[in-house]
């Protein structure tokens, strides 16, 4: 059981950003499509499981000194770093054979990923805001692996609002630990860049419902429906972070509450009517 909660299954949930293109391209019920997204998903869940043992392996002292990460297996005591380093060469492997079944624009992708996460584990942790940014750019290209895995369009509205969106969710994550750490340097900035970001995602979602996008690939005027969900799932996030526990990990708290889960499920389903 450790050994699988060294791999963080829990975290595989942000890997469903690799499904995206195949639910917004209308394909999400043909088969060899949803295959093909379906094992890009495979291999970004063994990549990352990669660098979670890499990064745990790194911060392992570190991570002794914090009351929520300290129960993570390696901090803990409870798997060896032989077993450690086994797996994350298993993982590692697993990734490239995924990356040499679906092709060279995948290779680059998941090869950039892997260079960005390796950076920011061994550098650029310690910068808050540059931490944030690279972390929203691997979510960025989970996005665009699975368009790639498909061979589907990716519109320039997915870009900004992708970022930003990702931005929002990792600051979020800093502001959380920061909140429970003992040194509060910085935060005034984070929460500063957190609502910029917030604020960007709203607008951003706004322009683009309100782009004709909806009326030209969905044949609908009711995209701005789903913006609504969008803002209170901004709105409800807010509140998550503000209520940091440094007994609980940042995920574990978000996926405890049951409103931002039940908006994020409705923007889904609506989105989903709306497109098949």
């Amino acid at each position: 059981m450790n050994h699988i909660r060294a791999l963080r299954p829990m975290h595989w949930l942000k890997n469903l950003l690799v499904l995206a293109p195949v639910f917004f391209s209308g394909g999400l019920f043909t088969r060899a499509l949803l295959l093909r997204e379906m094992v890009a998903f495979a291999g970004f869940c063994l990549i990352a499981s990669h660098i979670y043992i890499v990064n745990d392996l790194h911060d392992a002292e570190h991570d002794r000194l914090d009351a929520a990460r300290s129960r993570r297996p390696f901090a803990a005591g409870a798997i060896s770093i032989s077993s450690m380093t086994v797996m994350a060469g298993f993982a590692a492997v697993g990734a490239a054979a995924v990356a040499l079944y679906l092709g060279t624009s995948f290779q680059s992708i998941i090869l950039t990923y892997t260079v960005l996460m390796y950076i920011y584990t061994f550098t650029l942790k310690r910068y808050a805001f540059a931490g944030a940014v690279i972390i929203s750019m691997g979510m960025m290209l989970r996005v665009f692996a699975g368009a790639v895995a498909i061979d589907a369009p990716v519109s320039p509205w997915v870009y900004p609002v992708a970022f930003f969106l990702s931005l929002y969710v990792v600051l979020g994550k800093k502001i959380f630990h920061i909140t429970g750490d003992s040194d509060k340097s910085g935060v005034s900035m984070l929460r500063y860049s957190f609502w910029c970001a917030g604020a960007l995602t709203g607008v951003g979602y706004l322009a683009y419902c309100f782009s004709g996008v909806g009326h030209e690939k969905y044949n609908t005027d009711y995209m701005w429906v789903t913006a609504l969900f969008v803002l209170a799932a901004v709105w409800r996030y807010s509140i998550v972070v503000a209520r940091a526990d440094v007994r609980r990990e940042h995920l574990e708290t978000v996926l405890s509450d049951i409103l931002l889960l039940g908006i994020v499920a409705a923007w889904a389903l609506v989105f989903g009517f709306i497109i098949y």
